[in-house]
């Protein structure tokens, strides 16, 4: 867990706070598995790892309009050969609820939840960027960019300030194809830096996913509402034959609350997530096989020589409380938590997969 431990410092630093109604960001991490620590690859050790910074934008419910509570979670995977970036992967899970002034909730909770990337051209950012690019295509850029630059080079980037106060690229080659605020993107990258952890065996390709889910509760009277996003998000290093060599992954699980009137309730600030709240979670009390981060890493190790099918294929049973856990017998020795979006995250990992170069 010291691991962990030194990665919130590191991108503590960089959090920052701005409000137009309310906003917050922090940096979160991801955790560094517990699989193998010795590289075999034909370039040298390489270092796989994630990370994300979540934000909240706020907006109080008036009487007339709703108000609404976004939270986003922005989440970086690396692949390292020494100091230089070999891969990297940025995403965004987006999305919020909204309220009513009387404090109920008017969004539906199992709505899709797409991120940036997945909604592609519907995400709408070309016709009003300077340069005419969609989202999806000025962070391809970003990444693209990325490859072959050394760790400082990234967090380094020439920027400057665009009229809405982001700080934008300012690379003569990359602002040419990314004009978006890259702050986010740096912090997630940070933290997945100093979550990379060696891999076992040459790895062929690389993949991330996520998969998010929202609870939202009305406000009563006697207890506020609230907008809770749960975004799991994994990286998957392939071998040859798609076997897995190696998963790293995470829960970003961020809240705020509001009132009957309609009204954000406190500060809506990040909190660490799953794997780096380590023992302070709590589950320990209440399992009879672990903490957390402990049944986490115990799934991380069961995915290693596995193939999607096989992921995807897992023996499920539902608990006592309606949750789908696993019944691979392997597996549940070590891991009774809520299997689905882990499960869900890492064969949309494995899916998106691509060459490593």
């Amino acid at each position: 867990m010291k691991k962990y431990i030194a990665a919130l410092c590191a991108v503590a630093m960089l959090a920052g706070c701005s409000s137009s109604t309310a906003t917050s960001t922090t940096a979160s991490t991801a955790a560094a598995s517990t699989a193998a620590t010795t590289a075999a690859a034909s370039t040298g050790s390489l270092k796989v790892g994630i990370g994300s910074t979540t934000s909240f934008s706020t907006v109080d419910a008036d009487g007339e309009d709703d108000g609404s509570i976004q939270v986003a979670t922005t989440y970086a995977s690396v692949v390292l050969d020494g100091d230089t970036i070999k891969y990297v992967y940025f995403d965004v899970a987006q999305n919020k609820g909204t309220f009513s002034s009387t404090g109920a909730i008017t969004s539906d909770a199992s709505a899709a939840t797409p991120t940036k990337k997945e909604k592609g051209a519907d995400y709408g950012m070309a016709k009003a960027s300077s340069i005419g690019k969609e989202w999806y295509e000025q962070i391809d850029a970003l990444e693209k960019w990325a490859v072959g630059k050394t760790v400082s080079d990234f967090e380094n980037m020439a920027v400057t300030t665009n009229d809405e106060g982001s700080n934008v690229p300012d690379d003569a080659d990359l602002k040419t194809g990314c004009t978006m605020g890259v702050d986010a993107f740096i912090t997630a990258f940070k933290a997945a830096v100093e979550n990379a952890t060696e891999v076992d065996g040459t790895i062929a390709q690389v993949g991330t996913g996520s998969k998010t889910s929202m609870k939202l509760s009305d406000a009563d009277g006697e207890d506020d509402g609230s907008v809770q996003s749960n975004v799991t998000y994994a990286v998957v290093a392939l071998d040859a034959d798609g076997k897995v060599l190696f998963t790293q992954d995470d829960v970003a699980q961020d809240s705020a609350k509001f009132t009957s009137a309609g009204v954000l309730d406190g500060d809506a600030t990040e909190a660490k997530t799953k794997m780096a709240k380590g023992a302070d979670y709590g589950m320990s009390k209440v399992s009879q096989v672990g903490e957390w981060f402990e049944q986490n890493e115990g799934f991380e190790a069961w995915t290693v020589g596995k193939t999607s099918a096989d992921i995807s294929g897992m023996a499920t049973t539902t608990n006592d409380e309606g949750s789908t856990v696993t019944d691979d017998a392997d597996l549940k020795t070590t891991t009774t938590i809520n299997i689905t979006d882990l499960q869900g995250a890492v064969v949309t990992a494995i899916a998106n997969a691509a060459a490593l170069n």
